[in-house]
């Protein structure tokens, strides 16, 4: 499929209205879709991901047929913890793979300016071997 097919693809979730799955979903957030276009472009000459909706409003990615990378664009949200304070949590990206029989997990704010995409190039580069 090619880099405009996925981003059709991508922009296509855009659509899903709330409640999309049945199970009270949310639409997907525009600026996450909008953060998801500009990943694909800084990756576009490499294996491009399959692509999903998740039921919070934010989107995943997986590459390889098992799956072995899953990079997932979340929303934003406020926690309230047990004694009443909250705390913002800016939308992030979350990164999943396996490496030597043991899950790993990468974490990083998207206020971060792409700082996730090097890391992801790279393990995709790792699938391909």
């Amino acid at each position: 499929m090619s880099l405009e097919e996925k981003q059709k693809e991508l922009s296509s979730l855009l659509d899903l209205p709330n409640n999309w799955n049945g199970y009270g979903d949310k639409e997907i957030d525009r600026m996450i879709v909008a953060r998801a276009h500009q990943f694909l472009l800084m990756i576009c000459d490499l294996e491009l991901p399959n692509i999903f909706p998740l039921h919070d409003g934010g989107l995943f990615m997986t590459w390889g047929d098992d799956e072995r990378l899953i990079v997932s664009f979340l929303p934003e949200k406020t926690l309230t913890s047990l004694t009443g304070g909250q705390r913002h949590i800016d939308s992030r990206v979350e990164i999943e793979w396996e490496e030597n029989g043991e899950d790993k997990l990468l974490e990083f704010s998207t206020s971060d300016d792409f700082a996730h995409v090097n890391p992801i190039r790279q393990l995709i580069k790792r699938l391909d071997q």
